[in-house]
């Protein structure tokens, strides 16, 4: 009968005790099925734990002295919680998504909100300054963007395909009513 010495515990065992593995010499993996087991139980129950830290840590990108709550979760760093605070977090992600998805830097972005005056470029309603419906309109065939929408207005550009002759109709069947 073929046997194995196993990596781990390093004791000589028949081919049956160890785990098939097609990575392994002679169809098996080097350690037997019972250090793997315990190999497995040690290093799943570590890759679970996140450390409970209690108090401050400094974001990484604003320097600022934050409560450990306001950062996210992340397994990747050994305190368990992410290296920017969740306002940097959220920045960095918008602004990689508006240059990304238009073309556009955040001052881009601001400056069309300011040309705008803060208002819907459609319905001319103010923006909420806490508000985080501003939608970026764009033409879907050219990708130029054309203004910051709200959402309902957003919705019915949607709806309507971006088609003038909807739209049309539209404002034909309401001015008949």
């Amino acid at each position: 009968m073929d046997t194995k010495i196993c990596t781990k515990c390093g004791k000589e065992k028949s081919l049956p005790e160890f785990y098939k593995s097609v990575y392994g010499k002679g169809g098996v993996e080097s350690m037997c099925k019972e250090c793997r087991q315990s190999w497995n139980r040690n290093y799943h129950s570590k890759a679970n734990y996140l450390p409970q830290i209690e108090g401050n840590k400094r974001c990484a990108k604003c320097g600022k002295m934050v409560p450990v709550n306001d950062f996210s979760f992340n397994r990747r760093n050994k305190d368990g919680r992410g290296s920017y605070c969740k306002s940097c977090a959220h920045d960095s992600a918008r602004k990689s998504a508006l240059k990304l998805l238009y073309g556009l830097s955040l001052s881009d972005y601001d400056t069309l909100l300011a040309c705008q005056e803060y208002k819907c470029a459609i319905c001319k309603r103010p923006f909420d300054s806490n508000s985080k419906s501003l939608h970026v309109d764009h033409n879907h065939q050219s990708g130029k963007v054309r203004g910051l929408l709200c959402a309902q207005c957003n919705i019915i550009i949607g709806m309507c395909s971006e088609n003038p002759n909807i739209l049309s109709n539209i404002i034909s069947y309401l001015e008949e009513s």
